[in-house]
């Protein structure tokens, strides 16, 4: 999931999420894609971190391992998701 902000004139901030399908609640609770839920948290995430464009998840890093530049920002409880998420900012490719 790629979800674009732009905050301010000339700084466009991304985020990059991997996630899975659940169900949430009984049998008339449609599906919800996690990656959607995460996109959504590590967007407001960005505002502790106003130096760093784009945020990417454990998860994602773990796809790519030697291919990305990270600094790491830590564990996060982000509402609506039961796990900390660890949280890195990209800082380019290799």
């Amino acid at each position: 999931m790629l979800a674009p902000r732009t905050k301010k004139p000339g700084r466009i901030q991304v985020l990059l999420a991997k996630g899975r399908s659940f169900r949430l609640g009984g049998d008339a609770v449609a599906r919800h894609d996690v990656s959607v839920i995460l996109a959504s948290r590590l967007e407001r995430l960005t505002r502790q971190f106003p130096d760093t464009s784009i945020l990417i998840s454990r998860a994602l890093l773990e796809l790519l391992p030697d291919r990305l530049e990270v600094v790491p920002l830590g564990f996060h409880q982000l509402k609506g998701l039961p796990d900390p998420v660890e949280v890195y900012g990209l800082l380019g490719l290799r």
